[in-house]
């Protein structure tokens, strides 16, 4: 009877320690969890970030945490398709598989960085022309009430402007450097605001047609 009751003893302890344990892998879950939500809520900023502190790492030539810098982008990307159109949506999808098939090699270490540096480019030329796209939706009129957004985006796409490659990259730069100065005067009033909407309106449609034409 003793035996018993110190098998019952036993069998106790460990269901006690199995449900301890799985209460703790639950808890751990549910802080990753927490985290990814909350790195969601930064929004675009917060993927820019992302993006631009492995460039600087990449330019460093440095690969040691690389992977962990990265490990945000999923879920971050997954916000931006979910406002993407179905064109844009689409050649991201194609940037998130050739950036997921870099993982094994940067988690030894032995990346190649310019691959991984032109996906990076190319993921920033998508997100600003998906930016650009959205306020384009409002045609002119909500061009300069979007000024702030639109120079935003364009500084997003300046910072990815070697994805854009070598063959367009004099015409992207100079159609570029165009929309820059043009948005930075949509926000002004006066007899000619229209024109200028007009201006900045086809420069950015030129944009986005070249970005999405060549990626």
């Amino acid at each position: 009877m003793g035996n018993f009751r110190n098998f019952s003893f036993f069998s106790s302890s460990k269901e006690h320690n199995k449900i301890l344990f799985m209460k703790n892998v639950f808890l751990r879950v549910l802080a990753v969890a927490m985290v990814f939500v909350s790195v969601q809520s930064f929004g675009q900023n917060s993927l820019n970030d992302v993006l631009s502190k492995a460039q600087s790492m990449i330019s460093s030539g440095s690969t040691k945490g690389l992977a962990e810098v990265l490990a945000p982008a999923g879920k971050l990307l997954q916000s931006e398709l979910n406002t993407s159109d179905n064109e844009i949506k689409g050649k991201l999808l194609g940037q998130a598989d050739a950036l997921k098939g870099l993982v094994p090699s940067l988690l030894t270490g032995k990346a190649d960085l310019g691959s991984l540096g032109n996906i990076i480019n190319k993921v920033k030329l998508l997100l600003a022309a998906n930016q650009l796209k959205k306020a384009l939706s409002g045609g002119k009129s909500g061009l300069a009430g979007n000024a702030g957004n639109i120079t935003s985006a364009l500084n997003l796409m300046k910072g990815g402007a070697s994805g854009i490659g070598a063959s367009n990259q004099k015409g992207f730069d100079k159609l570029l450097g165009s929309a820059l100065k043009s948005s930075a005067k949509l926000g002004k009033g006066g007899l000619f605001k229209n024109c200028r909407a007009k201006t900045s309106e086809k420069q950015l449609t030129k944009l986005v047609s070249l970005v999405t034409s060549v990626i």
